[in-house]
């Protein structure tokens, strides 16, 4: 499977190859702005102790999405950016199921922490890395090249990206994991791991999702 080519830097349309459609240039435009701005505002908020790897995540995130968008590998870049998104919904009402309900209907937080906690294990950790994989082994700069040896610069660039994303997923899904247990322990979902000697009132497991430990933009999601 040949991704490269569908629209090169200065726009125009490899002949063999794929047409990039205009809602797939578009989403690409998006998700750089959003990932650009969360690397922003990380300097103009207060520092958790996950900083670093949010600033690495947002930092490795916005080149990836510009090389892959300028050098056409535009595909397996939206594939890695809806695996991305697909935990965020579950963060999202586990935060406000948190801080709406109490009592019996605060267990809706717990089951989509839950449910979020699965999810992230099969995107990140899981189907992650089969996209890495199919990224090395077949992803080719021109038709009939061979994926590694004929390799460009570009395409170099976006599979070693991919890697470096890897470990920063494994991080916050063990703060995922010590969120889980102090919850089985204490019979309800805890402050977000990240708020060493930070107030109480924080969402809980924020620095795994698209905007907190995989985005941190809001004070909902800072990842």
């Amino acid at each position: 499977m040949t991704d490269a080519g569908a629209v090169t830097p200065t726009g125009d349309v490899a002949a063999s190859l794929y047409h990039c459609a205009r809602e797939m240039r578009t989403y690409y435009v998006l998700e750089f702005g959003w990932y650009s701005m969360c690397l922003i505002l990380l300097f103009f908020r207060k520092r958790r102790s996950d900083f670093l790897e949010m600033l690495a995540h947002h930092a490795i995130t916005s080149v990836l999405i510009l090389t892959s968008y300028s050098s056409g590998y535009l595909r397996i870049g939206v594939v890695v950016m809806n695996l991305h998104n697909l935990f965020d919904p579950f963060l999202n009402v586990a935060k406000c199921c948190h801080y709406a309900f109490k009592g019996r209907l605060h267990a809706l937080a717990d089951v989509s922490f839950g449910l979020g906690a699965v999810v992230f294990l099969a995107s990140r950790l899981v189907l992650y890395p089969v996209v890495i994989y199919h990224a090395w082994s077949f992803a080719a700069a021109h038709p009939g090249t061979e994926p590694v040896r004929g390799a460009t610069f570009d395409l170099w660039a976006c599979r070693v990206l991919l890697c470096m994303l890897y470990p920063i997923h494994l991080f916050w899904f063990c703060l995922i994991l010590k969120v889980a247990k102090k919850a089985l322990v204490g019979g309800t979902v805890q402050n977000d791991e990240r708020s060493d000697g930070e107030s109480e009132d924080e969402e809980p497991g924020a620095g795994a999702g698209k905007h907190g430990g995989e985005g941190g933009c809001s004070d909902k999601k800072k990842k």
